[in-house]
């Protein structure tokens, strides 16, 4: 369903300890100028009767079932660049997404 490097499960696990949550939340959301946005938080659980569970190595990850679609295929990853640092969503189902990097069309 989605992959997750290994930079981005030791990156999350980190975070997770350190805010102490459990899992991370994933989704999209409608929203930006070009449709959609991506949605990551630090959870303690979600409703199972809506979201999937996926689990990565030490990792637990929370889908919202109406994001499925959106994010099947997608690569999450934890990326530096220069002296930003952050989670990079590699999505193949994106056709385009706006000039500022905050919102995607799918």
């Amino acid at each position: 369903m989605i992959e997750v490097t290994n930079e981005a499960n030791r990156k999350a696990v980190q975070k997770l300890s350190l805010k102490g949550r459990e899992a991370l939340y994933l989704g999209m959301v409608s929203s930006g100028c070009a449709g959609y946005s991506y949605v990551l938080q630090y959870s303690s659980g979600a409703d199972i009767r809506t979201h999937t569970k996926l689990s990565f190595e030490d990792l637990t990850i929370y889908i919202d079932n109406k994001s499925i679609p959106l994010l099947k295929g997608m690569t999450l990853d934890y990326v530096y660049e220069g002296l930003n640092e952050g989670f990079k969503f590699i999505n193949p189902n994106l056709p385009t997404e706006c000039g500022c990097g905050e919102s995607v069309n799918v």
